[in-house]
């Protein structure tokens, strides 16, 4: 896999844990954006991988969503590897 790639897929793992963690929470996109204060269709461009989510908007989100950050860093880390075995 080249560097690219595995940026791609790196992303795509971050993404797919925090759509995990907004799931298991409390919160739908709509309500996390309003609790942002950010944009709905923004943050949901953000969220589903169509728009590059900056890192300050992910920190917030997973501050609001009650989860330490490096407890979500190495999720997103574990769903990385878990992919790139299969």
């Amino acid at each position: 896999m080249d560097k690219n790639s595995r940026a791609e897929a790196y992303t795509k793992a971050i993404l797919d844990q925090l759509n995990a963690e907004i799931g298991a929470s409390d919160y739908t996109v709509k309500s996390l954006a309003g609790a942002l204060e950010k944009d709905y269709n923004t943050f949901r461009r953000w969220v589903i991988g169509e728009k590059p989510m900056p890192m300050v908007v992910l920190w917030a989100a997973i501050d609001q969503l009650g989860i330490p950050q490096l407890v979500f860093a190495q999720r997103a880390q574990d769903r990385y590897e878990n992919s790139a075995k299969e």
